[in-house]
């Protein structure tokens, strides 16, 4: 599986995250995410393997004066399906380990 490279162009972090992929030359495939959607199956790996706890996936502060449990998985799934912005971006995912890179220098993890 190439890395992937969940990416929002309008997001200050992802363009930083994506330019150090670019500078460090790690190889990897850009996902438009907000363009493209979620699948079900995209949100289940990246909950699998993200490093850190799921309900850090979900930009809370983007979910107005409603409550949801963060901690659940299916809840998780179902916001992102129907809302993909709400994705905490930027991450980038090898396949086996998904990495939420806020600060954009986490990325940096992939060079050890």
């Amino acid at each position: 599986m190439p890395t992937i490279f969940y990416h929002n162009p309008k997001c200050s972090k992802s363009r930083e995250t994506l330019k150090l992929l670019q500078e460090k030359q790690i190889p990897f495939e850009t996902y438009e995410y907000q363009k493209q959607g979620l699948s079900s199956e995209q949100i289940k790996n990246l909950m699998q393997r993200i490093d850190v706890p799921i309900a850090e996936l979900v930009r809370a502060k983007d979910l107005g004066k409603h409550s949801y449990d963060l901690n659940d998985s299916q809840t998780i799934e179902k916001l992102l399906l129907e809302n993909p912005k709400l994705l905490a971006r930027p991450i980038v995912d090898t396949g086996s380990i998904a990495i939420q890179t806020r600060p954009p220098e986490k990325v940096l993890r992939l060079l050890k």
